[in-house]
């Protein structure tokens, strides 16, 4: 998993699986499962991150989202803010639960020189 994300980038997607206590993947098969991206910077208090993902491979518990570098829109004047972030997962039944936290750093992008 990346943990670092240059603002705005378009090509990086985050893949994310949910692991029962023994690391073993849950099953997100079926047209009710879901998996939703939430997160807070303490960098950016007003810039939460809450996006709802795909589920690529629901019988391996895998989750998806495109384009991850687009979700923190401006950094302001920082060089980057780091955010913690947990997969809330639904399966099926409609029962949910949530992975474990993660941080992700997003950058700003580098100064091009011509």
């Amino acid at each position: 998993m990346r943990d670092t994300v240059v603002v705005g980038a378009t090509k990086p997607d985050l893949v994310w699986t949910a692991e029962d206590e023994n690391g073993d993947p849950i099953d997100l098969s079926g047209a009710n499962a879901k998996v939703e991206l939430q997160g807070h910077s303490g960098e950016l208090p007003d810039a939460d991150i809450n996006e709802e993902g795909v589920v690529t491979d629901g019988p391996n518990g895998q989750g998806t989202w495109a384009q991850i570098g687009t979700f923190v829109a401006d950094l302001g004047e920082l060089a980057s803010a780091s955010y913690k972030l947990k997969v809330k997962f639904t399966d099926n039944a409609g029962l949910w639960d949530y992975g474990d936290e993660f941080t992700i750093t997003w950058v700003a992008p580098p100064i091009v020189v011509v």
